[in-house]
This record gives C-alpha cells, sequence and structure tokens, in this order.
C-alpha cells in the first residue's frame, strides 16, 4: 500500500522554482534515501510533505487522504503522523528540558494522560539506549545522544512516515554507524516508511531499499 504519493508537485520561495514538477510513490514500511548536492531540492521535498512549507501545484497523499492540492493545505502538519528529524546534532531540541521531560511534552500535547507519559517516555528512551540518561538536558548530551534524542521525539508521535534530514552529518564515524544501526533496529520494529536526506549513501548502505538522486528540484533517477 502507499504510504505518500506525490502527483505533479512544485513549490515556489520567492518566485522561484525550488521544487518540481515532481512525482513520487513511497509504499508503506518502505526505507527511501535520498541524495544528491546542496541545494538540490531535498529539504525542501521533506519540508513539502510534513506540511512545512506551502506547495504551489500539485497534490500530497498520506495513504488515502489527500494532505494537500495545489496552494491548499487540507491536512495542517500537527494530523499528518509525521516524525521529523531536522539536520544538525540534537537540532530543534528544548534546551532547558531534560530528556525525560522533552519526551513527556511531547506526549501531553498529543493528549497522553499524566499517569500514562511517564512510563512511554521512558519506553523511548530505552528504545534509543537513553534511559539511564533520562533527566540530562540537550546539553550534557554528546552529539549523537541529542540525535538519539531527537529521533525518539520523533517516535513519540507514533508515526506511519519518518523524514530524516541529515540526521547523521554532524556525527563522526563511529557514531553514524551506530546510530545508523540503530535506527535500523527502529525500522524492523516499528515499521515507520522512512524518507532518509543524505550527502553519503555509505551511511546506511544496507538498510535503505531504494536511492533517489534529485538535482536542481527534480529527480533524476532512481535505484
Amino acid at each position: 500500500m502507499k504510504a505518500v504519493e506525490l502527483a505533479g508537485v512544485t513549490v515556489e520561495l520567492g518566485g522561484r522554482r525550488v521544487l518540481g514538477p515532481l512525482d513520487l510513490v513511497l509504499e508503506e514500511r518502505s526505507w527511501t534515501l535520498v541524495v544528491g548536492p546542496s541545494g538540490s531540492g531535498k529539504t525542501t521535498l521533506l519540508r513539502a510533505i510534513a506540511g512545512l512549507v506551502s506547495t504551489t501545484h500539485g497534490q500530497i497523499f498520506l495513504g488515502e487522504r489527500a494532505a494537500s492540492s495545489g496552494r491548499r493545505q487540507l491536512l495542517p502538519p500537527e494530523q499528518r503522523a509525521i516524525g521529523f528529524v531536522f539536520q544538525g546534532s540534537g537540532a530543534g531540541l528544548w534546551p532547558h528540558l531534560g530528556a525525560r521531560a522533552t519526551l513527556e511534552f511531547v506526549l501531553a500535547c498529543r493528549g497522553v494522560r499524566r499517569a500514562a507519559r511517564r512510563a512511554r517516555a521512558l519506553e523511548l528512551l530505552e528504545l534509543v539506549e537513553l534511559r539511564d540518561l533520562a533527566e540530562r538536558r540537550p546539553g550534557e548530551l554528546s552529539g549523537g545522544e541529542a540525535q538519539r534524542l531527537a529521533l525518539a521525539r520523533a517516535l513519540a508521535v507514533e508515526p506511519r512516515l519518518l523524514l530524516l534530514d541529515e540526521p547523521l552529518g554532524a556525527l563522526d564515524m563511529p557514531l553514524r554507524a551506530a546510530l545508523a544501526a540503530a535506527l535500523a533496529g527502529i525500522h524492523a520494529r516499528l515499521g515507520p516508511t522512512i524518507l532518509f536526506v543524505t550527502h553519503d549513501p555509505r551511511e546506511v548502505a544496507g538498510y535503505a531499499q531504494r536511492t533517489l538522486a534529485m538535482r536542481d528540484g527534480r529527480i533524476e533517477e532512481a535505484a
């Protein structure tokens, strides 16, 4: 079954086309890499799917539901059941909240009852091997630990789709390998559809089923 479908999607920013026209289908539980030079539209593709940037033309479907049509956003970002890990080591984490508190806040925003939040937060920290660091704030975590916390935060929304924007780029090689393996385990266990932007497809070699190459806002080839 289709997890995501883009039909003739374009994005214009500042009067300039930065994406598309683009047709793309991602099957459920698939893992797809997107590679290409800086400025090729990789991040814009993720942000359009997530609803963080408006499309100009075309349609985006999430499962059977239309998420956007032309300039109309039919589903706001918070209703798209998408987890997004931004570029950078732990980018977007709240500096004043510890790891457990970060996840409990996300769960509270999703309506999870207070009594269940702590247990669920600790389960997520266990999943990314951070349970022993539950009270540490992002500034007290290493780069790899902060990025794993960002991944746990994305998983807290129970996403059917996980969008990853250069999640390993700020890490050294041993940490890249460790986090890639952790992500592969999460994919096998929870089964979200993954769209993974990277400059170096070797980071997750052997895990993804498909690679898309982008240039000038278009998909040039697929493997």
